[in-house]
């Protein structure tokens, strides 16, 4: 497993604790972009307002979940990533 922050030293610490608490080797990288184009699910949680995912990094079959688009004002992922999609789940509408 592997884990992106824009910390690159938050990162490394969190997946050493990561790494010892569940016993998984967890590895902390410095590219948003290597993270993405080497893994099948990608999870974003934070509160950006700029896009921090390109489209161009997503292949077919990648599994994203963007815990922090959860406002209109919240933009973690290119909005063209959504318009390429296959399925789209909202847990709400508003």
């Amino acid at each position: 497993m592997i884990v992106y922050g824009r910390s690159a030293h938050r990162a490394a610490l969190y997946a050493r604790e990561m790494s010892e608490r569940f016993a998984l080797a967890i590895e902390g990288i410095d590219s948003a972009q290597r993270a993405v184009e080497s893994s099948d699910i990608v999870v974003t949680t934070t509160p950006s307002r700029e896009p921090l995912l390109r489209a161009g990094w997503l292949r077919p079959g990648i599994h994203v979940t963007a815990m922090g688009s959860d406002r209109h004002d919240k933009r973690e992922p290119e909005s063209v990533a959504f318009a390429r999609a296959d399925k789209l789940v909202a847990d709400r509408l508003d």
